[in-house]
């Protein structure tokens, strides 16, 4: 009995939705830029987030990708 055939499925490419810093909105493949110190906030912000966009036009480079 022949197998069904099914087309082949796109990749899964993960997407990160994070609320970009400089926007001041939720955006699509927004990344960490900076680590903000926050001992002692209750808050728990992790950081500084930016969008592709300003990553290019304000020359930030995503902490994963640094040294």
């Amino acid at each position: 009995m022949p197998e069904p055939t099914r087309p082949p499925s796109a990749p899964t490419i993960p997407t990160t939705v994070a609320y970009c810093s400089w926007c001041k909105a939720y955006v699509r493949g927004a990344r960490l830029v900076r680590q903000l110190d926050d001992e002692g906030s209750s808050f728990g912000h992790p950081g500084l987030f930016a969008c592709e966009p300003h990553q290019a036009e304000r020359k930030l480079t995503p902490l994963a990708d640094g040294p």
